[in-house]
């Protein structure tokens, strides 16, 4: 069995040209099992040899950015369900 990576980002989409195009797709093309963590609530997939999961976003009052709902929830549950597979 090969070496898992987890990349965690809550700032940028799922394909972000850096994040998914050159560096997951890199990993995964060098050998890696890839799971790109993203959070923008669109649900989970598989592209590319790499599974992409999701942490569901909200608007907040106080500066109108969108955080992750439940971030140390569903981050813990993430990782550990990442952590499980491997």
């Amino acid at each position: 069995m090969g070496i898992k990576i987890c990349h965690l980002t809550t700032v940028h989409t799922r394909y972000d040209i850096r994040i998914f195009h050159k560096e997951c797709k890199s990993l995964a093309k060098a050998g890696y099992d890839v799971n790109l963590i993203v959070a923008d609530g669109k649900g989970e997939e598989q592209k590319d040899s790499i599974k992409i999961s999701t942490m569901k976003k909200i608007l907040t009052a106080d500066d109108n950015s969108l955080l992750p709902v439940s971030y140390h929830y569903t981050l813990s549950t993430l990782l550990l369900d990442c952590h499980k597979q491997y």
